[in-house]
């Protein structure tokens, strides 16, 4: 591509006085000039883009794109195909793959991202992408570490902000002190030699530890004895003087029903429960409670076999 260059300037011809040789104009010397305006136009394309001067693309074996620099007044051709640059052509069409591009396993602030503003498409870093206004941001998920603290309860120490490891440890010399037990829920022991802490209850401290040491009185909630025997005599609860023992006729009769007409007997090895008609038979009554009784100051008359008819004088 050639620039056009003029070699014979016409305008300074006017000024010169009639008759001078160089006031003629040469055919020989404009048909240079439109040579060499000829030779520079043919040489380059049309300033304003290109128009017609390409043939419309039908094969898909095209692998550049052309560009026009109207600065440089030129063309320019870019190189898209590649393994990694995710723009294809296919006829004339060109394609961005985003899916056929290279993953980045991680982004940092050397990366850029494309965005379309609905206006144009921008180019921003990775740094200036607004963290809380990402979909799915959870506020209660993302928190300043050093200004979330976890302190020490009561018998503990350490603790500190979350913006590092803590670990707490169980510090029973700084607990109040209660010389009562009848006030405790729980007893906290320590095994130094073990590192181990741990807790009992108010009731397993008195079953399976007070009671190897002390006696506890009646007043107290104790029995003021070691043994059953004594206890029991401490408590007024002697077997045969002050409760029932144990007996399995007591249980029957307490296991028995409580029906109208129910009798309570001895059969010769227990006892169990009759009806009134099992009874009568029992003790030699058999039916004379169903005959009639009479008494009257008449003979007897009516009535049936067995019925009991008294005379009485008037």
């Amino acid at each position: 591509m050639s620039n056009y260059t003029q070699s014979v300037f016409f305008g300074p011809k006017d000024s010169l006085t009639p008759g001078d040789a160089l006031k003629k104009v040469k055919g020989t010397e404009l048909d240079a000039e439109l040579a060499a305006i000829t030779a520079a136009v043919s040489s380059k394309a049309d300033n304003t883009g290109p128009t017609s001067s390409f043939t419309a693309l039908s094969a898909p074996g095209a692998d550049r794109l052309v560009f026009w620099d109207h600065s440089a007044v030129a063309y320019a051709f870019l190189n898209p195909i590649g393994s990694n640059s995710g723009l294809t052509i296919s006829g004339t069409s060109m394609v961005v793959d985003i899916v056929g591009t290279t993953t980045e396993a991680s982004l940092s602030s050397s990366h850029y991202l494309m965005i379309h503003t609905g206006a144009a498409l921008r180019r921003i870093t990775v740094s200036q992408i607004p963290h809380n206004d990402l979909t799915g941001y959870v506020a209660n998920e993302h928190v300043n570490h050093t200004s979330v603290t976890l302190t020490a309860g009561t018998g503990l120490s350490g603790g500190g902000t979350i913006a590092a490891n803590r670990s707490f440890s169980f510090t029973p010399g700084i607990l109040t002190a209660n010389n009562s037990l009848e006030n405790i829920d729980y007893v906290v022991t320590v095994d130094s030699s073990a590192s181990n802490e741990a807790k009992i209850t108010q009731a397993s401290v008195f079953a399976n530890y007070v009671r190897d040491f002390i006696t506890l009185p009646v007043l107290n909630g104790g029995t003021g004895a070691t043994t059953a025997a004594a206890a029991r005599t401490s408590l007024g609860l002697v077997i045969g003087t002050d409760v029932q023992a144990q007996s399995g006729r007591l249980n029957f009769i307490d296991s028995m029903s409580v029906a109208d007409g129910v009798f309570i007997v001895g059969d010769g090895s227990g006892l169990v429960a009759e009806s009134g008609a099992t009874v009568r038979t029992s003790i030699g009554l058999g039916s004379i409670a169903t005959r009639n009784v009479t008494v009257s100051t008449s003979a007897p008359s009516g009535g049936a076999d067995t019925d009991l008819w008294l005379v009485r004088e008037a």
